[in-house]
């Protein structure tokens, strides 16, 4: 395998690496809707967006990601991946920072539209320093999968197995936390290493798991939720966007889920 190698973007559709200049603007990690947008601040598109472009995109009911092209150029627009709710065990993250990375873009080999399902797992590590997604595996094999990245935009990585899509990676992902609430992030390292441990336990309670356990009456869960809440106050307090969003989902799921006191 060569970093030149045509990827399986989707069943039966295929792309290629297109090597220079990222994305200019940072992912979004958009907690109201749970989805990993790029370029940031792109909402779903217009007609005129459509129009313009071909792609994967969610039809009825569906579960399909969002990637369209430039019809003129066939590079790659907009992404809209969604979070899973299922975590995952470590996918073995030390090896796809050792994976051989090309900064760049990707480009539809024919262009046309095709089906792009979402992802499935979800991994974070406890500081919250790696966050990756991960779409169906491949049939295990005898033999470690050849491995590769496409850096798309600042710390977002397309991760490739054998020549297929295999995920994403989003290095120190609280950073890139936003949606509808008011603030600016608070500046400081010492600050976004608090968020990123914060963002990581906020991802271990709300997987499908405990979410049923939750709304089964596990008093544990609960506590861990209040816990975080509580946690989440002093930079709340300070108009933090990032822990705003985070306090939005953690009460959401307190009042969606389980008994009320």
């Amino acid at each position: 395998m060569t970093t030149t190698d045509p990827i399986e973007l989707a069943p039966g559709t295929f792309a290629r690496v297109v090597p220079g200049e990222p994305f200019a603007t940072q992912p979004a990690l958009r907690l109201d809707s749970l989805a990993i947008y790029l370029p940031a601040g792109d909402d779903q598109p217009s007609e005129a967006r459509l129009a313009a472009t071909t792609g994967s995109s969610e039809w009825l009911w569906n579960a399909a990601e969002y990637w369209r092209f430039d019809r003129a150029s066939s590079e790659l627009v907009q992404i809209i991946a969604a979070l899973p709710a299922d975590n995952t065990p470590g996918p073995d993250p030390e090896a796809w920072a050792e994976a051989p990375t090309a900064t760049g873009t990707i480009a539809l080999a024919v262009p046309g539209d095709f089906a792009r399902p979402e992802g499935t797992t979800r991994w974070i590590d406890p500081a919250g320093t790696t966050l990756i997604l991960r779409y169906e595996p491949l049939e295990p094999t005898p033999r470690s999968p050849d491995r590769r990245r496409v850096r798309l935009a600042e710390d977002c990585f397309l991760l490739i197995e054998d020549n297929r899509v295999a995920g994403w990676q989003l290095e120190r992902p609280a950073r890139f936390i936003t949606g509808d609430s008011g603030g600016a992030p608070l500046p400081g390292t010492e600050v976004e290493a608090a968020l990123g441990g914060l963002f990581s336990a906020l991802i271990t309670f709300t997987d499908d798991a405990r979410l049923d356990a939750l709304d089964n009456g596990d008093l544990t869960v609960r506590e861990e939720l209040r816990d975080l809440d509580k946690r989440l106050e002093p930079y709340c307090a300070r108009h933090d966007s990032r822990a705003l969003e985070m306090r939005r989902l953690t009460r959401q799921v307190l009042e969606d889920f389980g008994p009320r006191s």
